[in-house]
């Protein structure tokens, strides 16, 4: 059974997005910047940083690593490309 939300999104009736549907793919997949940053964030958001403060420290700390310590965050973009 086809969503009727999504029905009404394609006709034009509904401009928003329905969450519930299958066939929402997301627009890009993470870079790899992204995929440090989220585990950087909840990281420093435990230690109870300022989000600004923690964006500029991930920021800083994305440009420090070395191209080795940047891969598992490569191929976390990898991966995110393939869904």
């Amino acid at each position: 059974m086809p969503c009727l939300l999504l029905s009404l999104i394609e006709i034009g009736v509904v401009p928003v997005l329905c969450t519930n549907c299958q066939t929402q793919k997301p627009k890009q997949p993470k870079s790899a910047y992204t995929c440090f940053a989220t585990e950087t964030m909840k990281r420093l958001k435990t230690e109870g940083v300022a989000v600004t403060d923690a964006m500029k420290q991930a920021g800083s700390l994305w440009s420090a690593l070395s191209e080795d310590d940047k891969k598992p965050y490569i191929k976390a973009h990898d991966e995110d490309v393939v869904r």
